[in-house]
């Protein structure tokens, strides 16, 4: 299913019992209130884990013509959209990311990272993940939105349950590579 900033607003709207919203363009309490949290809450749930919808492998990045004075070879400026790196592609170097910059002993570059998402772009997401977004949404929500505190901490629980879950789904679609060593064999050959 495509997601959408009012989509997510309004389940975490719903938790908390107040009415839905149609658009984010209103000057009610609620619409002003998710403007000012939804990215906020999106970029900090997107932080938490590497999330397979959101993860995004980049073109070759370009060299930076200025050379970095930090004792790396090469420096690269990460993509605008890029809210985190997860990891650069086919280097197993050590690197450093300081102000929007990738420094790294690399002379290509190729990299996996958490795309920034605008809060007008509909996105296709697993169910778990939006739930857990719209649970720590609403856990933002709940005390400006004149909620007693006791409803705040249930969704502070909610949040951590979805979150959870929607962890462990995403890892389902995951197979990490071979390390190539099986305890149980090498056990066998050093006898």
């Amino acid at each position: 299913m495509v997601y959408t900033d009012v989509s997510i607003c309004n389940l975490a709207l719903s938790k908390l019992g107040e009415q839905t919203l149609t658009d984010l363009s209103g000057d009610d309490k609620a619409t002003d209130l998710c403007n000012q949290h939804y990215q906020h809450v999106l970029n900090t749930v997107f932080q938490l884990y590497d999330w397979k919808e959101i993860v995004v492998r980049s073109e070759e990045l370009s060299a930076d013509e200025t050379e970095p004075n930090s004792g790396y070879a090469y420096q690269y400026t990460l993509p605008n959209d890029c809210l985190y790196l997860v990891e650069v592609v086919d280097w197993d170097l050590p690197y450093i990311v300081e102000a929007g910059k990738l420094l790294i002993d690399a002379d290509t570059c190729y990299i996996r990272y958490i795309k920034e998402e605008d809060d007008e772009t509909a996105f296709k997401m697993a169910a778990l993940l939006v739930e857990a977004i719209a649970s720590r949404l609403a856990e933002v929500l709940a005390i400006p939105l004149g909620k007693a505190l006791s409803l705040k901490q249930i969704m502070a629980q909610d949040f951590a349950m979805a979150l959870m879950a929607a962890k462990q789904h995403d890892a389902r679609w995951r197979q990490e590579p071979d390390s190539g060593s099986d305890l149980w064999v090498d056990a066998l050959d050093n006898d």
